[in-house]
């Protein structure tokens, strides 16, 4: 399988790719642990991982599961097909754990405009954090002003919802990585 590697989308301010906010909950939760554990404390993982259930064959009662355990167990956030969005939000709707789905998943291959109504309709449905594939495609021929202009247009109308970037580290060179 591929490793997923998610960044979060250009920032609003300076257009600069910043790590996921995942990258700083691990290492937060690693060094609250490690102080946490100096003190004879524990850590509560659970609050630093998004519960997912992308499995194409997933039904709404797997969903609603999901959900009750996201609440039980304190997960900030589920992240389910779009399909899903508007029964998971409906369900989660008095707690504090938000909705995440994918766009463009799993290979990316959507357009930009494409990619453009799936998030808004997400977030229409009540998702809080949309989860994009780039296009690998547009990447492999170098076109990094489509990549840059797709990240730019799904982020702009998100209505400042969070957009995380994921990209299939095991289809890309480390030239590409790097230029991610």
């Amino acid at each position: 399988t591929c490793e997923l590697r998610r960044i979060d989308a250009l920032n609003q301010k300076d257009n600069r790719v910043l790590l996921s906010r995942m990258v700083p909950r691990i290492f937060r939760s690693y060094f609250i642990g490690i102080f946490l554990n100096l003190k004879g404390g524990f850590m509560n993982l659970s609050e630093f991982i998004d519960y997912t259930n992308l499995a194409k064959v997933a039904t709404a009662e797997d969903i609603m599961r999901l959900c009750e355990e996201a609440k039980k167990y304190h997960f900030p956030c589920v992240c389910v097909s779009p399909y899903y969005v508007k029964a998971a939000s409906e369900y989660l709707k008095d707690s504090t754990t938000e909705v995440c789905t994918v766009i463009g998943f799993p290979n990316g291959y959507s357009t930009k405009e494409v990619k453009q109504y799936e998030a808004i309709d997400a977030i229409s449905n009540g998702a809080k954090e949309i989860d994009m594939v780039i296009n690998i495609n547009a990447l492999k021929n170098k076109d990094y002003d489509y990549v840059k202009e797709e990240i730019e247009l799904v982020r702009d109308s998100l209505a400042g919802k969070v957009l995380k970037v994921i990209i299939e580290t095991c289809l890309l060179s480390d030239d590409e990585i790097i230029k991610m």
